[in-house]
This record gives structure tokens, sequence and C-alpha cells, in this order.
């Protein structure tokens, strides 16, 4: 077919297809619109975003009715500029920022894109408005609509109207466009002829240059190409005047996103949408993108794209001028393609050559898909359309990107984090990738190994870790470790807390582990560290082995650490430094600094259930959504027991002991303690450590306190011990000893056994004491006092395997045990002593039993958190807190007092170290330690308690404390959404995107001092300082100039970091003035 015939192209006039009602079905009145003047509807819908409310005919000047101004309102809610309940939506308040001319424009697209509007089309056998006959509007309702005749033909004239008008705004008349091409190619080219049949490429800037060259002058450019970026399409059209162009997408491996959908025009679109985002913000880039949204709609740009189905794919890559030249190269309509890879290309002049690929193209492009549309709303929703939001919804945004939006997992797992699991681990992940190094610090049955898996996993499925070794507390917890990562498909390691601080007998093979780890550390190893508070004190063997793992000795590899807790502080502040230093974090003055340590994640239950927590009608409590499941924590009721106790008498001979020995106080604690140590212990805080122990042993129980005292007369006559004063050492203990009280005596232990008669036969008791001696004595006593219920006890000696059995058997519910043995009945009071106080779910029980006095808030709280977890029922525990009474307890108070003080005179005198030389800081007792405990012991709220020990910062209150509607809306927030405040501060933040990765930086504008995170200061501390803001904050407009000082901040980061600027995406920008 020659170039001389009117229909040698497709498209050029309206073409007669096969029209069929079947593939439409029955049309409702409901979908096609009955105002037919489009103006008068563009009227209405600015009233109502003005107003906020339908308008009458008077207010917007139409000499129309009522119903009129109803049916303008139907056409533009079937439009999607008004929503059903005739608010404006995002689309009609963007159609509104428009020139009047583009308004009608976008109209048309909405048109096309309407239920009824995609029908029309679908009927005629056409897939653009472009070629649609106006006139066949009778003949489609009358073939498709479902209603009378009479209302037939009012719709058909309102139809009818709209494309016509349509078509007078396109321009589209027949024979128009190709006439103006046939003349176009007629007239002399800027470009010498000759030179251009001479053009060829091989190199970077070649392409651009050849596309540029050929564009002034040119009325039709038709690109085929693998996919295309607005960058891309920019150099085309830097030098095209008026000129329509035509993109026929077909494919090309290259593409990104071309291996993870199975839709190419998915691909497509994604790749196009992230060249939208990716560079520089600026006034001229914006100005670029709404000019190729106007040429969009003026039809001077239509863009399909070329799906294969009996034809294989389209690979190719030519631009076409006209009838003049077409460039055939290996170069897609990118960047990358046209300035900067390496391509090839050849320019083609001669007429008949040209035509060829102009009748190939125009075949191709009539077959494929029009994806117009889509581009055009990509467009819509970049920054370049963006209106400037309210600070906080940018507050909400900058949030969401930082620590909610997930990577997910390849591999799937049973394991479906709940809502709050993801709020948590995605921050843990993003820490691990910037610093190597994580603490998350979330309460006991929040599900800490769940989300620590979900993490390794993910480390795992990105190549960035290769193994993963487990350091806990006992081989039982391992087990548990093990088969939660396999869940997630990942193996790992276990190292237990004992076999680092050197008091397990282990396997071959696990020293073997050991040794390999210590002796071959890898980069691409993941530690994670569960329990870590255990290694809170300085200067004990089991730190000093941990540390050889987390820093070998060659400083040159850093494995990746996770540590997991729930209670990091015990006696004070200190322990929390001293576990942020095992991550070489910087050390807080003040727990409320917790949120300016980089590598911490931080929360409290009382935080979660206030924010994840739901009421469920007729159901008592909170719940938490795991998965499709509702899960609920308990209500927690303490109660104080209180007995009289004979310790007045006791502490006045343990206040006279002379405790002095030739080789220290420390071996004295291992003698009375049978060769073991004393896990709060460091090295260096000896003197006062032996009379602490006997008080303590005291208290807990005569068996206790008599054991104890055995062991050192023991250690004394066999010579292991040599004390300064003997015999009057010897003659004090034995006074000690002749002192402890029978059983029947024992007025805390008969306490006990009233509290447990008083509980209905089935109520599960978990009892805890600090001695093993204690366990042992209490065991047999309600064994003996209560024969019809099931005792056991469990301590540190007891096996694996047996330990395993006791707690099942004791919480088979919690173990997951579906049927009861007569072999192994079910125990109904499990004695144990705190090695217990970890790890386990016993969450069977109902009766929680501190039998000894806890001196630590992180004892308390890690044997609450036995039963403090999640269940599929409500329920109440008590928790007991036995409690020699207010005397005796300040006299123990002051017990410590003096032993302090008197630590103190003696390392003058001694003239040894003065600091770190007790057991406690005198200063730490009473805000940190006992404060919180005695509290506890006086019936204070849990939830209150567990709150204080370590608040959740007031900028992730508010973030949580979000509307579910502001959060959603947070989550649809385009890519470079700008807001503006008046702060303390004056400069711009930036949130940015690289690689997946995120980076926030501040420009102070009058230091030009750069501040990035996570290089110099925190994600969190940027955040506090100059995004965080309240709901009803007050909004400014930022200056026109705002897009350059963002740009010089990026321009700025990129460079200090060795970045191509125009691969980073700015997520968000923030403009800050002095108030």
């Amino acid at each position: 077919m020659g170039c001389g015939d009117e229909a040698w192209y497709p498209g050029c006039a309206f073409v007669e297809k096969p029209r069929s009602a079947m593939s439409v079905g029955r049309l409702s009145s409901e979908i096609i619109p009955q105002a037919d003047r489009l103006d008068i509807v563009l009227r209405v819908l600015a009233f109502i975003e003005r107003e906020g409310r339908r308008p009458t005919p008077a207010e917007i000047d139409v000499e129309f009715t009522e119903r009129y101004v109803g049916y303008c309102c139907q056409a533009a809610t079937l439009l999607k500029f008004l929503d059903t309940s005739y608010k404006i939506t995002d689309k009609g308040k963007l159609l509104l920022t428009l020139e009047d001319d583009l308004q009608l424009l976008r109209v048309i697209c909405a048109f096309e894109e309407s239920e009824a509007g995609r029908a029309w089309l679908r009927w005629a056998g056409v897939k653009e408005l472009n070629d649609l006959d106006p006139e066949s509007a009778s003949d489609f309702l009358h073939a498709c609509a479902d209603f009378a005749d009479s209302t037939i033909d009012r719709r058909a004239q309102t139809l009818c109207a709209w494309a016509r008008e349509f078509l007078e705004l396109r321009g589209k008349r027949k024979g128009t466009s190709l006439s103006l091409e046939k003349w176009a190619s007629t007239q002399m080219h800027p470009c010498d002829p000759e030179a251009l049949a001479q053009v060829t490429a091989l190199g970077p800037e070649d392409s651009a240059g050849i596309v540029q060259r050929l564009g002034p002058g040119t009325h039709r450019v038709r690109v085929v190409s693998g996919f295309f970026t607005i960058s891309g399409y920019q150099i085309l059209a830097k030098r095209l005047t008026g000129a329509e162009v035509r993109l026929l997408i077909g494919q090309d491996e290259r593409n990104p996103f071309a291996r993870r959908s199975v839709d190419d025009a998915t691909t497509v679109l994604r790749l196009f949408r992230e060249s939208l985002d990716q560079g520089l913000p600026s006034a001229t880039r914006r100005k670029e993108i709404k000019k190729l949204h106007a040429d969009v709609l003026r039809s001077l740009v239509g863009i399909r794209h070329f799906e294969p189905r009996k034809q294989n794919k389209l690979h190719a890559k030519v631009y076409i001028f006209d009838l003049r030249a077409a460039y055939i190269t290996s170069a897609n309509l990118t960047v990358n393609g046209l300035r900067q890879n390496i391509e090839g290309g050849a320019l083609m002049t001669s007429r008949a050559h040209v035509e060829y690929y102009v009748r190939q193209f125009e075949t191709f492009f009539h077959e494929a898909t029009p994806i117009t549309l889509p581009i055009l709303e990509e467009i819509e929703k970049s920054w370049a359309f963006t209106k400037p939001i309210p600070p906080y919804l940018l507050f909400l945004k900058v949030m969401y990107e930082l620590f909610e939006r997930l990577p997910e997992l390849e591999t799937p797992t049973r394991y479906e984090l709940a809502e709050f699991q993801r709020r948590l681990v995605r921050p843990v992940i993003t820490k691990l990738l910037n610093y190597r190094v994580a603490m998350l610090i979330s309460p006991t049955g929040t599900g800490k190994t769940v989300m620590a898996s979900h993490v390794a996993a993910y480390m795992a499925q990105e190549q960035h870790v290769h193994r993963v070794i487990v350091v806990c507390p006992n081989q039982s917890i391992g087990l548990n470790w093990r088969k939660h990562l396999a869940a997630f498909g990942r193996s790992a390691d276990v190292i237990t807390h004992g076999l680092l601080r050197r008091i397990e007998v282990s396997s071959t093979d696990n020293q073997r582990l050991l040794k390999e780890l210590q002796e071959n550390p890898r980069e691409t190893d993941l530690y994670i560290v569960d329990e870590c508070h255990h290694f809170r004190n300085e200067d004990t063997i089991g730190r000093e082995s941990l540390l050889r793992l987390l820093r070998p000795a060659d400083g040159k590899v850093r494995p990746y650490c996770l540590l997991l807790t729930a209670t990091p502080i015990s006696t004070g502040l200190r322990n929390l430094n001293m576990l942020l230093d095992l991550i070489c974090q910087p050390e807080i003055e003040s727990v409320r600094q917790i949120d300016t340590v980089p590598a911490v994640v931080n929360v409290t239950l009382p935080f979660i259930m206030a924010h994840y927590g739901i009421r469920q009608k007729g159901v008592p409590g909170m719940a938490l959504r795991f998965g499709e499941d509702h899960r609920y924590f308990p209500n927690i009721r303490i109660r104080t027991v209180h007995y009289l106790s004979p310790m007045v008498d006791l502490f006045k001979i343990i206040r006279g002991l002379q405790l002095k020995f030739e080789d220290g106080e420390r071996i004295a604690v291992r003698c009375a303690l049978g060769g073991g140590e004393w896990p709060e212990t460091p090295q260096g805080r000896e003197y006062g450590l032996l009379r602490a122990l006997l008080a303590r042993r005291a208290e807990s129980s005569p068996l206790a306190l008599h054991r104890t005292v055995e062991r050192l007369l023991t250690s004394i006559d066999q010579g292991a011990l040599r004390p300064v004063n003997r015999d009057e050492l010897c003659a004090g203990l034995r006074s000690l000893a002749d002192k402890a009280c029978a059983p029947a005596e024992d007025s805390k232990l008969q306490a006990l056994f009233e509290k447990v008669r008083e509980l209905h036969r089935e109520t599960k008791v978990l009892i805890f004491s600090e001695a093993v001696d204690t366990v042992e004595y209490v065991a047999d006593a309600l064994q003996k006092r209560f024969p019809k219920r099931c005792v056991a006890a469990l301590d540190g000696s007891t096996s694996l395997a047996e330990r395993q059995r006791i707690i099942t058997r004791f919480a088979p519910i919690a173990n997951g045990r579906k049927s009861v043995s007569e072999d192994e009945p079910d125990i109904d009071i499990l004695v144990t002593s705190d090695t217990c106080a970890e790890g386990e779910n016993l969450q069977d029980a109902m009766i929680v039993v501190n039998y000894d006095l806890t001196w630590t808030p992180l004892m308390l709280t890690q044997r609450l958190g036995r039963i403090d977890r999640a269940t599929d029922q409500p329920r109440e525990v008590q928790v007991f807190n036995f409690y020699p009474g207010a005397v005796e307890y300040d006299q123990l108070v002051g017990l410590w007092s003096r032993l302090e003080e008197r630590s103190k005179e003696l390392s003058v005198l001694t003239r040894g170290q003065v600091i770190g030389e007790h057991e406690r800081r005198l200063e730490e007792i009473p805000s940190d330690d006992l404060g919180p405990v005695r509290a506890l012991y006086e019936n204070e709220d849990y939830n209150l308690f567990l709150n204080t020990l370590l608040p959740t910062p007031r900028y992730m209150e508010i973030w949580l404390g979000a509307t579910e509607e502001e959060r959603q809306l947070a989550r649809r927030l385009p890519d470079g959404v700008q807001a503006g405040e008046q702060r303390h501060s004056s400069g711009c933040y930036v949130l940015l995107r690289y690689e997946g990765t995120i980076h926030s930086i501040f420009l102070d504008r009058t230091s030009q001092r750069l501040l990035r995170a996570p290089d110099d200061v925190t994600h969190e501390f940027l955040v506090k300082e100059h995004v965080f803001t309240e709901r009803d904050s007050a909004t400014i407009a930022p200056p026109e100039s705002f897009d350059d000082e963002v740009a010089k901040a990026v321009r700025l980061w990129s460079e200090s970091a060795g970045i191509d600027v125009d691969v980073v995406t700015v997520v968000a920008a923030k403009f800050l003035t002095r108030g």
C-alpha cells in the first residue's frame, strides 16, 4: 500500500469495526451521564471544592434546574471526580488545578476509563476515543442499554455531545494528521540530508545527539523501545516543537522489573513511575513533567504497549522522524540508553526504507494496547503534581517509610507477623543494615523469637548473612530457636550462655564450634544474642567470651549482631550502658535518652496494647491480632503476702560477722554457693558480697541459710577458705545456723500453705525462689502438706530431657501437649529457681508466687514474663509477693546502705580502687532498683511499672496514635511530597531512597552544615528534631525556591557518598523556618 493512499496506516480515519453487544453486556442507566454541558459540570465541581456542598443554580450563575445540577454531580461521580457522598476526590482536586483547556481534556481521559466509556469502545471495536464515531452513540445504547427507548435517546444525545466536544478539543479530523505529516516531509530539514545519511553511532552520548539533531522541524516522531523513562523522553523532546510523539513499548530484559511480574505492561509502568521519582527536584524538572502531562492530554503524545500473543515479542529500538529518517539502534528511550551506555545505531534516510518502518510501526501500534491513561495517572501521582501537605501527614509518611514498610520474604512461612511486630521488625532490619548491630527491647511474650527469625530470614534472603548463630540461655531454648528458624527456611548454630561462662559441661562438638567461631569470624555471620541482659556486667567470663565473638581480635571482620531482651536494666543505668557497649553504641545519661541510641529499638507492652489492642464485644480484656487469630495478654493482679519473719535477729548476727579473708571475699562467696558464681557480681565489686548473700539466704528459707553456713564451715575446715579471724567467724556462723527456725515454725512457709489451701484443686501454681536449696525445701514441704496435688521442683541441675518433661507436664497447653498420660500426670505446683524465669512458656499457670524478696526489676519482669504471654482466651493471673513487712524491709535497706558506706571506707583505708568495689552503687539503689521493686510489692500497677522501666519515645506514641484513616492516607502519599512548618530550626529535611535503603539529611540554612542519617546521627534524632509534630500544627507553604534547596541538599549528600544523583529518589522534604 503506497503512501499516497489515505488509508495506508490505521487510525487516520474512523474505521468501521465489527460491533457486538455480547462483548459489553446489558448496561444500567446509572452508568450513563445525563449532563450534556461539561463546562457546567466543571463549574459545579469547583463550587463543591470551595464550599464543601452542592450548589444551587443561582450560586453557579446558570439558568438550569436543581435537577440539572444533580445531573452534573452524577456525571462528576461517574468520572470519579466526586465520591458517592458528593465529596471531591483527589482526582477532582487535581483536575481543578489544571488550565481551563486541559481540564476538559482531562475529562476526556476520565470518560475513556469510565464504565460507560469502556463499554462504548468495546462495542465499537476501537481502543481510543480518537477512533470513535460520535454518531454511533444511539446505536450503541439501543444495542446494549437496559432501559426505555425514550431514556436511551436522551442519554445518546449526551454521549454524542461529549464525543463531539472531545474530538474537537483533540483536533482530530479525518486526514488532518496525515496531510500535515506529508507536508512536513516535503520541507527542507535543518540538517543536511547528505550529512544525515552518513550518521552512525557506537558510543555514549551518540544516540542522544542524533535524535536531538533530527528533532527541529519534525511533525511526528514514532519510537519503538523496550521501555522508557521520563528522562529519556525529555532527551527526545528537548528540540521538538509542537510535534506529535507516538511511543510503542515492547519488551527488554534490561527492564529491572521484567523478571518480577508476568504482566509486561506493569513492568513498563513501574519503571516509568520510578523514573519520575528519581533525580533532583527542581522548578525546571517540574515544568518538564507537567509539559509531558499536557502533551498527553492534547494527544501530542500517545503511548501503547505491544503485548505478544500470536506473534513474537517486539524487541526493536527504532526512532522515526516523519517520512524523512529512521534511526535503527540498540538504545532504549532512557537516559542510560541515549546518553550513558555504549549503544550502536545507524540512520536511514532512504524514503522507501523509512516508509517501510512507518508501515510496520503503524501495524504494530494499531494492534498494541493503549497505556496512555495509566501513564497519565502515574504522572499525576508524582511529586510534580502534589501540593504541599500538612506537616503532620509528612511526619506519618516519614515514619511509615522508616519503620513500617516491611520488606517481604520470598519463602512462605507459617508465622505471619502481627501488626505491632511488623512495626518492630522493619527498624531492626534497617539498623542492622546501617550499623551491623541492633538491640531489640520488647516485652516478654511479644514474639521476639519470631521477629528475630524473620529478620534473619530476610538478611539471608538478601545475601547479607550466610550463617546464623544463636546465643541463648540453655539447650532447651536453643531447640525452640532451631524450630522457629526452620519454619523460616533457615538453620542455626546454638551457643549457650553456660558455655560462654564456662560453667556448663558441653559436648566436644559444641566446644569445637565455639573455637571455630572465635578463630574464623565472618562478615556474613549473624549473632542473635537472646536474653542478652545476662552479659550486662563488666569483667565477667561470659561477657569476655561473647566479646571475642562479636569483636574479633584483628578488628577487620565484624559480624552482624542482634541483641534481644525484655529487661535491659537490673540494678541501674549502668546495666543498659554495658549492653550498649557490647555493640559499640554510645553511653546514655538517662533512660529518657534511649531513643538517641542509633541501634536500639524499644517498646513496652502497655504501649503495644494501647495502640494495637482490640476490644471485642462481650469479651473482657484487650486482644492482639496474630494473623487471623486474636490473642489475649492476661490481666495481672499483684498482691503482697506479709509474714512475721525471724530475720531481725539474724541480721544482727550477720551485721556483726567478721567477714575478712586472706584470699578475698569472692572466694568466700564461691564457697558459700558450692563453687558457683553469683551471676550479678562482676570482677572488682567484692566488698560486702558475702554479707549480702547471707542476708538474702536468711530471707529465703531456713534450709538455704543452713546449707550456706555449712558450706562455709566445711570450706574453712578443709583450708579452702582462710578467714582472718577464724574462731570468731566460725562461732558467729554456728550461732546463725542454730537460730534458723524449723519448718513448723517458719511463718513464711505457713503463709504459703494458707494461700495454696485457698486455691481450687486444678489451679496451677508457679513458685519462684532465688535459692536452689529453698526450691527443694518448699517443694518437699508442699508435697507433704498437700499429698493429693502433684508437686515438682526444677533448678539449674535438672537435665535437659527432664526439664522438658516437667515443663510440658506443668504447662501442657502452652507447650502443645494434646493428651495426658497416666504415667506422667499433670503437675499442679511447680517450684523453680530463676533458671526457669527465662525463655519458657508457662502460661497455663494462673498463680505466680515470688517466694523470695526480689531485688531487681529485671527478675520480677522475667518471672512474670513466663505467664505474661498471649493466649487464645482472656484470663486473670494473680501474683503473690512474699514480703517480710515494712520494718524488716527498712532494716534490710539500711543494711545495704551501711554495707555501701563500709565498702567506701575500706577502699580509702586500703588505698585500693575507690570506684566499683561494691556490689551496687548507692545512688542506683533508691531510684532504679529498690523504688520500682518496692512499688510493685506495695501493689502498684504492673503496666505502669513496665512503662517506667524504659519508656517509649513521645514521637513514637504520636505516630502510633494516628487514626487508621490518617495512616492509610500517609501510606498512599507519593514520593516527593513536601510540607512546611515554623520550628526552632531553619533549613530543609529530606528523606531519600537509594537502592532500597532509606537515608535522611538535614541542611542548616544558616551554617550550610549537612547532617546525615545514619552516618552522622540517627534517623530518630532527625525525626525528633525536625519532623515530629502534633496533629494540629500549623502549615506554611514552602517557597518556590524550595525545590532548588532540596536539590542542593541531595547533591551535597550524593557527592559525599559518591552516588549518582540521578538514581536517588526524594521520598519527602520539609521546609523549616524559625517562627
